[in-house]
């Protein structure tokens, strides 16, 4: 038998069912397959919209290429990052990219619905503030985490509709995670968080070098009576190098007792090393189970960061909540 004429070669498929397999293989959310890119310039078309979908860049190598082929993209169509890509993550510090760069890249992508900037302001920068460049004004985005340090006094609210300096950016924001990477305390107009009529999903988070863990729970105290009746779940994520030495108490304090909705998020290594020695010990961990939830540290960087990473965060503080009410609704039902 001839065993070459016997195969069936890939090139012989019918083209619909060979483009659903090569996109099938790009959208992997766990290992896209850039390398479906390089087979063809055929294939190359079919997949670069999904591939692009997700923008993720951790270093200063793959922030330049990004902005190379932002600049100049002959083999794309002109208005393809405008069409294609929706998420934009930039974790790369602000010493290692120019801040054109930086807007250059949000310039060309108008139509994003999420947007994570977490990790590169660590100190106040007036050019890489809100009110410097009209690509912060995207009301089209739904996922925001960005650092506090992006907003100048003027612009620490979340106005969007009435008022000066507004803040187009939060108008339809479902999730929002504000990072306190300042080393100082800096005012809110916490007053004007009811404002935010779709958010569902709010958290404070911190860095080692950033503000006291008192400090930030002082914002999460202010922002508590201003909560938007859409907020499902507020996060309040102390990073592991900030633990002291009384960790159930910071959890209980911060948890529930500021309000039913609120969860404190620890890193994941910790919450476990936590919650298997007292499985060990044959009890419960009831002050952590009960009170906290964790999160990938982001030393992690692109692996603990991806989007489906961050739906599993939120899904596991909204578990808590769940488990609450129900421990709730059961004492209510005992008594009476």
């Amino acid at each position: 038998m001839n065993t070459e004429t016997s195969l069936n070669r890939f090139q012989d498929l019918p083209e619909d069912l060979a483009r659903v397999i090569f996109e099938e293989s790009a959208a992997d959310p766990d290992i896209p397959g850039w390398a479906c890119a390089r087979v063809s310039k055929k294939v190359q078309a079919w997949v670069e919209p999904i591939l692009y979908r997700e923008v993720i860049v951790e270093d200063h190598i793959s922030i330049s290429r990004l902005h190379t082929t932002v600049l100049s993209h002959p083999t794309k169509p002109e208005p393809f990052f405008s069409l294609h890509v929706r998420t934009l993550c930039i974790y790369t510090q602000e010493h290692d990219t120019s801040d054109d760069t930086i807007f250059d890249i949000l310039s060309a992508c108008p139509n994003l619905t999420q947007l994570d900037l977490s990790n590169r302001a660590r100190r106040s920068r007036e050019d890489l503030k809100v009110v410097a460049h009209p690509s912060w004004n995207r009301p089209s985005l739904k996922r925001l985490r960005m650092p506090e340090l992006y907003f100048p006094p003027s612009h620490r609210h979340f106005r969007f509709a009435e008022g000066q300096n507004l803040n187009p950016i939060f108008a339809n924001i479902t999730h929002f995670e504000l990072h306190l990477s300042s080393p100082f305390v800096l005012s809110w107009d916490w007053g004007s968080f009811q404002y935010l009529p779709f958010l569902t999903h709010f958290c404070i988070s911190m860095t080692p070098a950033g503000q006291p863990i008192s400090s930030a729970a002082c914002h999460l105290r202010s922002a508590v009576p201003y909560f938007p009746p859409s907020l499902i779940v507020c996060v309040f994520y102390i990073p592991y190098s900030l633990w002291l030495t009384d960790i159930s108490r910071l959890v209980q304090e911060n948890g529930r007792k500021v309000d039913e909705r609120v969860v404190v998020a620890v890193d994941e290594a910790y919450y476990l090393m936590i919650h298997d020695s007292e499985l060990s010990k044959g009890h419960r961990c009831s002050w952590l189970e009960d009170e906290a939830t964790w999160r990938p540290r982001s030393v992690d960087k692109v692996v603990s960061e991806r989007k489906d990473y961050l739906r599993a965060f939120w899904e596991r503080a909204e578990a808590v909540i769940t488990r609450r009410r129900r421990e709730g609704e059961a004492t209510v039902g005992c008594g009476s």
